[in-house]
């Protein structure tokens, strides 16, 4: 086995039959998700155990297992990030958002990133659109991604007043459906393109608004997350 240095993020851990002492722990990293013996892990003094939170980031060091048909062995757990796990609204996030990331078995950086990206606002009261900025960072994976840049019908920059996510993204003057509000066209803009700006010019009624339009979409291409 070789010796390999990663950042993941648990998500799960259950009792492993090689002893009681054992556990297997999936992970989600930037090559998609995996599984690792972690030895001793149930012991009270196992430094492991404490860092190895659900929904966590975490640095491990641990061996690859050389054939797909063999479990990779924990060496060494470090966490990196900061979560409260005593604010209930930071659980529910955990929990829906790992139930998410179990849905991408296969490397999708992007997806990696961005639900790093939200463990830095969590518990700022902005939850909820975490989730959604979450979800909306799942489309390219699945090939329906948007264009949140140009018209998606004649690719023009200018004058953008409309968004459908079944037709491709923004839509100018010339191709809109109808006049969308301009605070649900800018928290749609930067859901892609600044997270830091969504979250201060998003409210909740406009987050709602898009969270359903997202999902709805996904839903409709078959594709059910939540």
């Amino acid at each position: 086995m070789a010796e390999k240095i990663l950042q993941v993020v648990v998500l799960d851990i259950q009792n492993a039959n090689t002893s009681d002492n054992d556990a297997i722990v999936q992970v989600y990293s930037k090559n998609g998700i995996f599984s690792l013996l972690a030895k001793g892990v149930n012991k009270s003094e196992s430094k492991n155990r404490v860092n190895l939170q659900i929904g966590s980031l975490v640095e491990i060091e641990y061996f690859q297992a050389r054939l797909n048909n063999k479990v990779s062995l924990l060496k060494k757990a470090t966490l990196i990030s900061d979560i409260d796990y005593s604010n209930r609204f930071n659980l529910i996030f955990i929990q829906k958002a790992v139930n998410l990331l179990k849905h991408f078995p296969k490397p999708y950086y992007t997806l990696f990133e961005t639900y790093v990206n939200c463990l830095n606002y969590l518990g700022l009261g902005k939850n909820s659109m975490l989730y959604t900025y979450l979800l909306a960072h799942t489309l390219n994976y699945f090939g329906l991604d948007v264009n949140v840049n140009k018209c998606c019908e004649c690719n023009s920059p200018s004058n953008l007043c409309d968004f459908k996510f079944y037709k491709g993204g923004f839509l100018c003057g010339n191709h809109m459906s109808e006049q969308r509000w301009t605070k649900e066209l800018k928290s749609i803009y930067y859901m892609y393109n600044d997270l830091k700006i969504f979250l201060q010019i998003c409210i909740s009624k406009v987050n709602q608004t898009i969270f359903y339009e997202l999902n709805k979409y996904l839903e409709e291409n078959g594709i059910y997350l939540n």
